[in-house]
């Protein structure tokens, strides 16, 4: 993937959503908070600018983030190749994270529209992009304000969950003064923080202490301390009886220790093929020591310069040896 550049404006990017009155809402695999916020909020959008919209979604949701918006027209996991007139995706760029509906997209390319904040990506002949923002929602309410929209609880809602999980609920270094300012705004459009929280931080599962557990009694230090590695094969997601999707966050832990500036997870859940998560933190001059996206570039992944993911074939101990091998080499 290559750093892509943006093709449309704000207004350019409304126009074409009042254009197109029946729209397909499609994210990446396995949606997280930001992916699921962004479909919804652009469903409604474009439901407000006189059209309709349907959102098809691959992978796991957290039933909680579901719960959050029940009444949403959404299908998941269709076998059928999707039909529609025009396209929205959210919060990618990247063909390889939209897994089986990536041909059905290239096909669709003159009625497809990206909306999206990441700086790597796929290049589409219609999309919005701006790397600088701390969320796809963040861009999304800048298309809401553009379209001359006020902001109120249906659409501040979903804006406000992709905002707050996309910067780690305002820990991350994404939490620019920008990032809270736009919280306290979608907070007063009527947004609930306590219901968001305790949907995407205050109902974990019990098997995540297990595999969070385990993945860190397995914790590989790099780089003298500044790197952190740890891996969970495919047998510890059996013995637990659950998938990734309970370690949402989990990368984060090992940054809290002094001195360690990047951190990885690996994780084995279907057999021979290794996710990798990617984080990184500034140091005092606000860079980090390493740029997970264009690491994670390396092995067809990407994101931002301090949180990534890529996929390795192979089990867990061969890919994790790839990925130490590449490590050691780009940070020495």
């Amino acid at each position: 993937m290559n750093q892509h550049q943006q093709s449309m404006n704000l207004s350019q990017t409304i126009a074409w959503l009042r254009e197109h009155k029946d729209v397909l809402v499609l994210t990446h695999a396995r949606p997280d908070g930001d992916a699921w916020g962004s479909a919804v909020a652009v469903r409604r959008l474009l439901e407000r600018l006189g059209g309709s919209a349907r959102i098809r979604l691959t992978g796991w949701l957290d039933p909680m983030m579901r719960e959050l918006f029940p009444d949403e027209p959404v299908t998941f996991d269709d076998p059928n190749p999707p039909e529609a007139q025009a396209v929205v995706v959210v919060d990618t760029s990247a063909e390889s994270q939209l897994d089986r509906d990536a041909v059905f997209c290239r096909s669709m390319e003159d009625r497809l529209l990206v909306v999206d904040h990441h700086a790597n990506g796929d290049r589409w002949a219609n999309a919005c992009v701006d790397a600088t923002l701390p969320s796809t929602t963040a861009l999304l309410t800048k298309l809401i304000l553009e379209a001359g929209l006020s902001l109120d609880q249906d659409l501040a809602e979903p804006l406000l969950l992709g905002l707050a999980t996309d910067t780690g609920w305002f820990r991350h270094a994404n939490a620019d003064a920008g990032a809270f300012a736009l919280a306290g705004r979608l907070i007063e459009a009527g947004a609930h923080r306590d219901r968001l929280y305790q949907a995407t931080e205050g109902a974990q599962h019990p098997a995540r202490l297990s595999l969070m557990g385990t993945a860190l009694g397995r914790l590989e230090w790099l780089a003298e301390g500044q790197v952190a590695m740890t891996g969970l094969a495919h047998d510890d997601f059996v013995l637990a009886g659950a998938g990734a999707e309970v370690l949402a966050g989990v990368v984060n832990e090992p940054l809290s220790v002094r001195g360690c500036g990047v951190s990885l997870l690996c994780t084995e859940v279907t057999p021979g093929l290794v996710k990798v998560s990617l984080r990184s933190i500034p140091d005092e001059h606000g860079c980090p020591i390493l740029d997970v996206a264009e690491f994670a570039a390396q092995f067809g992944g990407g994101g931002h310069r301090m949180a990534a993911g890529c996929r390795i074939p192979g089990d867990l101990s061969t890919a994790m040896g790839t990925i130490r091998d590449a490590l050691m080499s780009t940070i020495s």
